[in-house]
């Protein structure tokens, strides 16, 4: 973790007074400007917000009393508050703790703001979260490499090197305040990613686009996964055989004679199919039977012996 420390540290009338230390054989000024730098990388890295324990200076220095002494010259020059100051511009500070002055003058973000600042920076890192925002927000399934941004609709498409600079693929939050996932996180252009910056949509005027709509196929209502020919409003008839042998036709020609109906089947019409029988001028579709050879031997034999 980074702690800065600009150009003008040199001119800092604070620093120079420490360094100035040295002029009269005294080393101690400059490990104190030592002790300053660590503690500000330590506190950075903690989230601390400019707040330095004295067991970290301990920690730092290895030894109590020359901790407790350095501390001593940062309070001295103003630096550092130690609990109790009188400084209109810092907070009060507890005990055990010493306060950086005007910690947030230095560009430092809150602990807060740092948290969430490296837990989105590693949900970009995640492959699993990554891979499943393309593949939510991909126009087709069968490609999930390639996109809409979610602000204007631009395709993009992952890992795209050749495009131009503002319309190749970036991760957005959708809410910069907080590392939810997948769910907090949307594909976009880098024309729209920088527009919005650490922004809301609605603070930045921008309106989120829905997701594409998976394509998933309907699923079969009620009314049609049943046969049609079990419906309802179609109920099954009876057997045909059922009904030929309860009629009252199909009675009544089985107590009629038999040239009786033979007559009636030569009026009967050929639309009858049901009913009709074959005319008699009709060849059969199978021959004609005779009487099997042993029957006329044993007839020729029954013959002879009766002459």
């Amino acid at each position: 973790m980074f702690f800065q420390c600009d150009d003008q540290l040199p001119t800092s009338r604070k620093h120079r007074e420490l360094i100035e230390q040295v002029l009269h054989n005294r080393l101690d000024g400059i490990a104190a400007i030592g002790l300053w730098t660590m503690a500000g990388t330590d506190c950075q890295a903690a989230g601390g917000d400019g707040v330095v324990k004295r067991a970290d200076t301990i920690r730092i220095m290895l030894d109590p009393r020359v901790a407790d002494h350095l501390a001593a010259q940062l309070v001295a020059v103003g630096l550092w508050h130690a609990p109790g100051h009188d400084c209109p511009r810092c907070p009060p500070v507890a005990d055990g703790t010493y306060l950086f002055h005007d910690w947030f003058d230095l560009g430092y973000d809150p602990a807060a703001k740092v948290d969430i600042t490296r837990r989105k920076r590693k949900e970009l890192k995640d492959a699993v979260i990554l891979n499943s925002v393309w593949a939510r927000d991909c126009i087709d399934p069968a490609k999930p490499n390639e996109a809409k941004c979610r602000y204007c609709g631009t395709v993009v498409r992952r890992k795209d090197t050749r495009s131009q600079t503002g319309r190749r693929p970036q991760l957005d939050h959708v809410d910069p305040t907080r590392a939810d996932g997948a769910r907090n996180i949307v594909v976009s252009c880098a024309d729209c990613n920088g527009r919005k910056g650490n922004r809301t949509p609605a603070q930045a005027d921008m309106v989120l686009l829905p997701p594409p709509r998976a394509n998933v196929s309907p699923q079969p209502t009620a009314a049609e996964s049943v046969s049609p020919h079990h419906t309802d409003a179609e109920p099954v008839s009876p057997a045909p055989a059922a009904a030929e042998t309860s009629s009252p036709v199909n009675r009544a020609a089985e107590t009629t004679s038999p040239v009786t109906r033979a007559a009636e089947n030569i009026r009967t019409t050929s639309s009858d199919a049901t009913k009709s029988r074959p005319n008699p001028d009709h060849t059969p579709d199978h021959p004609k039977r005779g009487v099997p050879r042993g029957r006329r031997a044993r007839a020729r034999a029954w013959r002879v012996r009766a002459g």
